[in-house]
């Protein structure tokens, strides 16, 4: 028997007895009786007050105690809220023990998670990195499925360096006060959005390639949306110094590598406007005779790898793979 009914059955007098010892109060917990029940529960019980004889309660005598019970248990018998922070972490739960993208862009689908939801899920927690390295392979399991079915040649340079290795460098050289992330040549844009999932504020890519660019613009429109990720196609050596000094955190890798020159002279622009506290990331630094041209570089002509700028209290330094930070100027040797 439901409650509603149950209720009705009662008599006035019965019905203030158990709002007094809350008994119907428990009961109506449990079930989840909405308020506006409540209101037309008190309606049917002025009218039989109305009708009852002498030998009977009054209405003078019980409405006090009905109505202090009626605003008791409208303020307290409220269907319980679902709990999103609980759902969130079994979801996320589940989803960590799932490693095809496939599979995980179905959960999200199905929970109505966006790559943007997913997002502040992700800044909410402590993810490890092989988990957030799945996850954005589950946001970028459709877009580049698309790109694929579109263009069946696959560019070499559609990844140039691999997600796993770029989230280790983003967790040894990002600083608390790196709030802004850019990356020159963004491709797809899944670097833009594992830097702002790893605790960037705001990221801007740059992609030259127009397939590349809208792969990006298919996979993030709702980091898009919200602000937390800009990406444009152009480019990078036409755009000014102004642009690249909203970052303080830039990432590259080699994106004219068959224009060394051009690299070099693109390099030599970031280096020489960076701002205090600002690092430049180049992965592939295979340019060193051609920057040296412009600048005095602690690095031998044949070197070939990953290289760090920063500026600190004006100061400029560099790191390789087999150097430790050494200060550099900006006089041509």
């Amino acid at each position: 028997m439901t409650v509603d009914i149950a209720l009705l059955l009662f008599s006035p007098k019965s019905c203030l007895n158990l709002l007094k010892s809350f008994f119907i109060h428990q009961i109506i917990k449990i079930v989840k009786v909405e308020s506006i029940f409540l209101i037309l529960c008190a309606f049917f019980y002025f009218s039989l007050s109305l009708q009852q004889n002498s030998n009977t309660m009054t209405l003078k005598n019980t409405s006090p105690f009905f109505i202090i019970g009626l605003l008791i248990l409208t303020t307290t018998c409220k269907p319980e809220p679902k709990n999103e922070t609980k759902k969130a972490e079994e979801i996320l739960q589940t989803a960590t023990i799932l490693s095809q993208p496939k599979e995980l862009q179905s959960i999200f689908e199905k929970e109505g998670w966006n790559e943007y939801t997913l997002y502040q899920k992700i800044r909410e927690k402590n993810i490890d990195f092989s988990v957030l390295l799945r996850f954005i392979r589950a946001v970028y399991h459709l877009p580049n499925e698309n790109y694929e079915k579109k263009h069946t040649k696959k560019e070499w340079y559609l990844e140039r360096l691999a997600l796993s290795e770029f989230l280790q460098i983003l967790f040894y050289y990002k600083q608390d006060y790196h709030k802004t992330f850019m990356d020159i040549g963004s491709g797809n844009g899944d670097k833009l959005y594992a830097a702002v999932c790893m605790g960037f504020e705001k990221a801007y890519g740059v992609e030259y390639e127009q397939k590349l660019h809208e792969v990006a613009q298919e996979a993030l429109p709702n980091m898009v949306a919200q602000k937390r990720i800009e990406i444009q196609q152009g480019d990078a050596t036409k755009l000014k110094p102004e642009y690249f000094n909203q970052a303080d955190f830039i990432y590259m890798y080699c994106p004219l590598v068959l224009f060394k020159e051009k690299q070099a002279e693109l390099a030599y622009s970031l280096i020489k406007n960076m701002r205090n506290n600002t690092l430049i990331y180049e992965a592939g630094f295979v340019y060193v005779p051609h920057l040296k041209k412009y600048i005095n570089l602690p690095v031998e002509d044949g070197y070939r790898g990953m290289a760090a700028f920063k500026k600190e209290n004006n100061k400029y330094y560099i790191k390789t793979f087999i150097s430790h930070w050494e200060e550099f100027s900006l006089q041509k040797p």
